[in-house]
C-alpha cells in the first residue's frame, strides 16, 4: 500500500501558498516530514503455501498477501507494482505449466515474468525453483531493483529470446536459467544457477543457419549483476545446426554458442561484496557451436562453416568485470568453449567444405572494449578449461577439405579488451586447434587449425598480469589429415603462447611466474599410396608468444615449444618422402613482427626449451621388379629447425637486463627413417631400404634473434645453455629374399649454433657486462645406416655472430664455452 493514500487521510496544515512563501508553525513542519514518505510502498510479504504449480485461477488484488503457489506470488508482486518480498521454504518448487502457445511474458506459462522489483528469499540449498518445461527459470523484464537470495535455480531450456510470441527454436536461445531482458539492477546472493541451457534451434530449410544461443545459465542485457557467494554450475548455451545444401542452395552455417554459463552485455558485474570473504564459482560450463550443413549435389553445393563457440564459463560483451573487495574467491574451472565442425563438401561444381569453428575463451571471454579486473589478494584460480576449435569438413569431389577451427585462449580470451589480473593462478588450461578435414578422392585433406594462448590469449586490447601463476597450460596445434585417393595430405596446425598470446599491444608483467606451459604443433597428414607425408605445424613462445612486452621480476622457467612431427611417407612402388618436422621458436618467450622487448627486475628465465619436430617416416615399398626384385623405400623426413631455447626474437628491439640466462636448449628435430624395401619374390633381391632423414638445425641455445633486430644483454650472464643440431634418421630395412636388401644410407645429423646466443647477418648484439659462459652448441648424431650419415658440428659454442655485429663494452667475458666461445 502507497503512503500517498495514507497522507491524504491524515494530513495536517495546507498546501503552499502559490506566491511560494513558507508557512510557519507545526502544520508545516509535519507535512514536510510526511512528505519524505510520500513515494515509499508498504512492503508485502509473500508466502507460498504449496509447492505445486497447478493454481491456474489466481487473480491478484490490492493488499493481498495470500499466494497459493510460487507463479501466484510473482504474480501478485508484479501486481503490486514493486517492493515485495517473497519468501520460500526449503523444499522444491516444480514449474510444471506447459508453454504452449509461444512465449508470453505475464508468468502464466512455462518461465516466471518478473515485470516489478521485487525480493525472493530461500532457505539455503534445499530450496529449488526447478524448470519441467521447455522455458527459462526466471526472466526480468523490469529495470527496477530484483534479488534472488539462498536458493537454487536449474532445469531451464530457453528456446527463444523471451519476445512475447516468439515461436520456439525460431529465433537465438537467450537465458537458460534467467534472462535479464529488462537491464535490472539483478543481485544473487548465496544462489546456485545449475543444469540450464539456452539451445538453438536447428536450420530447417535448406541453407538456413543454426540458430545462436546465448547465455545457458544467466544472460543479463544492461543494468548490474552481482554475484555473492554464488555458483554457476554445469549450463550449456548450444548453437543449432545449419540446414542442409541442394543443387541450388549452399548448406547453412552452425549456429554460435556464447556464454555457457553467464553471457553479459553492456552489463556492470561484480563478483562478491564491499567487505567479508566470499567465494563465486563457475565450473563445469559449456558452449558448443553447432555443425554446419551437408553441402548438396547441384552446382551450388558447399558445405557450411561450423559455428564459434565464445565464452565457456562467462562472456562479457562491453561493460565490465570486477571483485568487489580484496577477499573474493573466484574459481572458474572445466569449462569448455567448442566449436562447430563445418559440414562435409558436396557433389557439384562448388563443392566446398565448411571450415571448423573457432573455440575462443574456455573460461572467461571478454569482447567489444570491456573490461575486466581481477584484482584481489585472494586473486582468482582459471584452472583446467578449454578452448577447442571444430573439425574443418571433409571435401567434395572438386575442392580440398576445410581447415580446422582456431582455439583461443583455453583459460582466459581478451579482444580488443582490457584485461588486468592481480593475484591468483592460470593452470592447466587448454587450447586445442581443430583437426583438418578428411580427404575425398583427388583433393587435399585439410590443413589443422591454430591453437593460440592455452592459458591466456589477448589481441587489441591491454594486457596487465600482476604476481599471476601461469603454470602447465598448453597450446596445441590441430593435426593435419591424411591423404586418400589421389590427394594430398594437410598440414599440422601452428601453437602459438603456451602460456600466454598477446599480439598487437604491449604486455606488462610483474612478478608473473610462468612454468610448465607447452605449446606444440600438430602433426602432418600421412601421404596416400606413393604420397609424400606433409609438415608438422610450427610452436612459437611456449611461455609467451608476444609482440612486445614490459616484463619486470617473476620467472619464466621449464617452458617448452615442440614442433609438430612431420607426416610418414605412403606405401607403394615407388614410396613417399616423410615429411619435415615443424619449427620451433622460443621455448621461454617468442617476440614476432618487430616489437620491443623489455627484461628486468630480478627475471628468472631457466631450463626452458624449443624443440623441433621430428621429420616421418619414409614409405614403405610394395610390389617388385621385373627380375622379381624389391622395390627400395621411401627417404625419411628432414628434422625442423630449433630456434632460441629461452628468447626467439624476430626483428626485436629488446633490452635485457637479469640475473642469469641458463639451462635452456635450442634442439633441432630428429631426421625420419627410411621406409623398409620390399620383400622380393623367387631368386630376387629384397628392396633397399630408404635414406633417413636429415637432422635439422638447433640455433641460440638462450637467444636467437633474426634479421635487423637489435639486442642488448646489460649485466646478464648466459650460462650453461646449448644449442643442438638434430640427429640423423636411421637407414630403412632391406626387404627379405634370396638375397637380403640392403640397409638404406642413415641421415646426416645438423649443426648446433650459438650455445648462448645466436644472431643472424643485418642483426646488432650489445653485451654490455655481461659473462657468457659454459654454454654448449654441437651437432646431433648420425643416422645408422649403410653408409651411416655424418654428425653434425657445433659452432660458437658462447655466440654465433656470423655477419651479424657483435659489440662488447664494460667487463664482458665469453669464456669457457664449447666448441669455441664465437664464431665471426
Amino acid at each position: 500500500m502507497s503512503f500517498t493514500n495514507l497522507w491524504k487521510r491524515h494530513r495536517w496544515g495546507t498546501r503552499r501558498p502559490a506566491d511560494g512563501s513558507r508557512r510557519s508553525g507545526r502544520a508545516q513542519s509535519t507535512k514536510l516530514r510526511l512528505e519524505c514518505l510520500e513515494d515509499r510502498s508498504l512492503l508485502s510479504i509473500l508466502t507460498p503455501t504449496t509447492f505445486l504449480d497447478n493454481n491456474t485461477t489466481f487473480t491478484p488484488a490490492p493488499g493481498n498477501t495470500t499466494t497459493p503457489t510460487l507463479r501466484d506470488a510473482v504474480i501478485q508482486a508484479n501486481f503490486d507494482g514493486g517492493g515485495d518480498i517473497i519468501k520460500l521454504r526449503a523444499g522444491t518448487y516444480n514449474l510444471t505449466i506447459p508453454n504452449t502457445a509461444g512465449q508470453e511474458n505475464a508468468s502464466a506459462t512455462g518461465d516466471l515474468d518478473i515485470t516489478a522489483p521485487v525480493t525472493i528469499q530461500g532457505a539455503g540449498p534445499a530450496t529449488v525453483i526447478n524448470q519441467t518445461q521447455v522455458d527459462r527459470v526466471l526472466q526480468v523484464l523490469t529495470s527496477g531493483n530484483v534479488t534472488l537470495q539462498n536458493l537454487v535455480i536449474q532445469g531451464g531450456r530457453a528456446v527463444d529470446e523471451g519476445v512475447s510470441g516468439d515461436t520456439p527454436g525460431s529465433t537465438p536461445a537467450a537465458g537458460g536459467g534467467i534472462f535479464n531482458s529488462g537491464g535490472a539492477n539483478l543481485t544473487l546472493t548465496g544462489v546456485t544457477v545449475r543444469n540450464n541451457s539456452a539451445i538453438g534451434g536447428n536450420g530447417t530449410a535448406a541453407g538456413a543457419d543454426g540458430q545462436p544461443a546465448v547465455g545457458g545459465g544467466v544472460y543479463s542485457l544492461g543494468g548490474t549483476l552481482t554475484l555473492i557467494n554464488c555458483a554457476i554450475n554445469n549450463n550449456t548455451a548450444t548453437g543449432g545446426n545449419g540446414g542442409y545444401g541442394t543443387g541450388v542452395t549452399n548448406a547453412g552455417k552452425g549456429g554460435q554458442a556464447q556464454g555457457g554459463g553467464l553471457f553479459a552485455v553492456n552489463t556492470t558485474v561484480t563478483l562478491g561484496q564491499s567487505s567479508g570473504v566470499t567465494l563465486d564459482n563457475f565450473l563445469g560450463n559449456r558452449a558448443v557451436a553447432g555443425k554446419g550443413g551437408l553441402g548438396g549435389t547441384g552446382p551450388t553445393a558447399a558445405g557450411g562453416p561450423g559455428g564459434s563457440a565464445i565464452g565457456g564459463g562467462l562472456l562479457l560483451d562491453g561493460g565490465s568485470l570486477s571483485l568487489g573487495n580484496n577477499f573474493v574467491l573466484l574459481t572458474v574451472q572445466g569449462n569448455s568453449a567448442t566449436g562447430g565442425a563445418g559440414g562435409h563438401g558436396g557433389t557439384g561444381a562448388n563443392d566446398s567444405p565448411g571450415g571448423g569453428g573457432d573455440g575462443s575463451g574456455g573460461g572467461i571471454y571478454a569482447i567489444n572494449s570491456a573490461t575486466v579486473t581481477l584484482t584481489a589478494l585472494t586473486g582468482a584460480l582459471v584452472t583446467g578449461n578449454r578452448a577447442v576449435g571444430g573439425a574443418g569438413g571433409a571435401g567434395g569431389l572438386v575442392t580440398g577439405a576445410g581447415t580446422g577451427g582456431e582455439a583461443d585462449g583455453g583459460g582466459i580470451n581478451a579482444e580488443s579488451s582490457t584485461l588486468v589480473v592481480r593475484g591468483g593462478s592460470l593452470v592447466g588450461n587448454q587450447a586445442d586447434g581443430g583437426p583438418g578435414g578428411a580427404a575425398s578422392g583427388s583433393q587435399s585433406g585439410g590443413t589443422g587449425g591454430p591453437g593460440k594462448g592455452g592459458g591466456l590469449w589477448s589481441d587489441g586490447g591491454s594486457l596487465s598480469l600482476n604476481s599471476v601463476a601461469v603454470v602447465a597450460n598448453r597450446a596445441v596445434g590441430g593435426s593435419g589429415a591424411n591423404a586418400v585417393a589421389t590427394g594430398t595430405a594437410g598440414a599440422g596446425g601452428n601453437a602459438n603462447g603456451g602460456g600466454v598470446y598477446n599480439s598487437g599491444t604491449t604486455s606488462t608483467l610483474t612478478n608473473v611466474v610462468l612454468t610448465g606451459n607447452v605449446a606444440q604443433g600438430g602433426s602432418g597428414g600421412a601421404g596416400i599410396a606413393g604420397g609424400n607425408g606433409v609438415m608438422g605445424g610450427s610452436a612459437y613462445g611456449a611461455g609467451l608468444d608476444v609482440t612486445s612486452i614490459a616484463l619486470s621480476g617473476g620467472a619464466v622457467t621449464g617452458n617448452w615449444a615442440i614442433g609438430g612431427s612431420g607426416g610418414a611417407g605412403g606405401s607403394g612402388i615407388t614410396p613417399g618422402r616423410g615429411g619435415p618436422g615443424g619449427y620451433a621458436f622460443g621455448g621461454a618467450l617468442a617476440s614476432l613482427g618487430g616489437g620491443t622487448v623489455s627484461l628486468s627486475g630480478g627475471a628468472v628465465i631457466d631450463a626452458n626449451a624449443a624443440t623441433a619436430g621430428s621429420g616421418g617416416a619414409g614409405g614403405k615399398a610394395t610390389g617388385t621388379t621385373g627380375a622379381g626384385n624389391g622395390n627400395a623405400g621411401g627417404p625419411g623426413g628432414m628434422g625442423g629447425f630449433g630456434f632460441g631455447g629461452a628468447l626467439y626474437l624476430d626483428g626485436a628491439t629488446a633490452t635485457i637486463s637479469l640475473p642469469a640466462m641458463a639451462g635452456n636448449v635450442a634442439q633441432g628435430g630428429s631426421g625420419g627413417a627410411g621406409g623398409r624395401g620390399s620383400n622380393a619374390i623367387g631368386n630376387g633381391t629384397g628392396g633397399r631400404g630408404g635414406t633417413g632423414g636429415g637432422g635439422g638445425g638447433g640455433q641460440g641455445g638462450a637467444v636467437f634473434d633474426t634479421d635487423f633486430g637489435t639486442v642488448t644483454l646489460d649485466s646478464s650472464p648466459l650460462l650453461g645453455n646449448t644449442a643442438r643440431g638434430g640427429n640423423g634418421g636411421w637407414g630403412g630395412l632391406g626387404g627379405l629374399g634370396l638375397r637380403l636388401g640392403a640397409l638404406g644410407a642413415g641421415g646426416s645429423s645438423n649443426d648446433g649454433h650459438g650455445g648462448g646466443a645466436c644472431v643472424e647477418p643485418t642483426a646488432v648484439l650489445n653485451l654490455n657486462s655481461t659473462l657468457v659462459t659454459g654454454n654448449f652448441a654441437g651437432g646431433g648424431l648420425l643416422g645408422i645406416g649403410h653408409p651411416n650419415g655424418t654428425f653434425g658440428a657445433g659452432s660458437g659454442g658462447g655466440v654465433y655472430s656470423a655477419g651479424a655485429t657483435l659489440n662488447q663494452s664494460g667487463s664482458t667475458t665469453i669464456a669457457g664455452n664449447s666448441p669455441n666461445n664465437t664464431t665471426p
